[in-house]
């Protein structure tokens, strides 16, 4: 079902992995052949899952010692995404064209746009193009729009002290 317009800001991320896996179905339905397959565990790159959840586009580089998890759901990489070592990734996720992945965990719903270097902790949670979050630290529930930086060790939260419903 494709994704319903947004009462707000926060309806972008409940709806995340769902519109992940509609982009993921359109895209390779209406893509090219999937043009690669990464290297395989003993080069050090393990993929937990169906690889044909895996989708990478042109020029795609994978460092050794990357996790790529696609029981959770698809991941696409698209042109000239480059993963340095130690990054795991857990389906449903959207990686941009020209992305660098510098190191981190990515779970929950990941759509990172055009240009980005992340690195750290990133959870269901959306990056526009350009965003420069290259340093430890959590970001989380939440949208970046274009050409933001965050410092190192820059941390956000949605967990109210008590516990309760923020």
């Amino acid at each position: 079902m494709p994704f319903r317009a947004p009462d707000g800001l926060w309806n972008l991320i409940e709806h995340l992995p769902d519109q992940l896996l509609f982009d993921f179905a359109l895209w390779a339905r209406t893509q090219k052949k999937n043009p690669a397959r990464p290297p395989g565990a003993s080069r050090g790159v393990h993929v937990i899952g169906d690889r044909r959840r895996l989708w990478l586009g042109r020029r795609v580089t994978i460092h050794p010692q990357n996790v790529l998890n696609t029981a959770t759901g698809p991941i696409i990489l698209d042109d000239d995404v480059t993963l340095e070592p130690f990054n795991r990734i857990d389906g449903p996720a959207y990686i941009g064209k020209a992305c660098a992945l510098l190191g981190g965990k990515f779970t929950g719903g990941t759509a990172i746009g055009p240009g980005c270097k992340i690195g750290g902790e990133w959870e269901a949670s959306i990056a526009q193009g350009f965003v420069n979050k290259a340093h430890a630290g959590f970001f989380g529930h939440g949208v970046l729009g274009e050409w933001v930086n965050l410092g190192a060790m820059t941390t956000n939260s949605d967990l109210k002290n008590t516990y309760g419903t923020v």
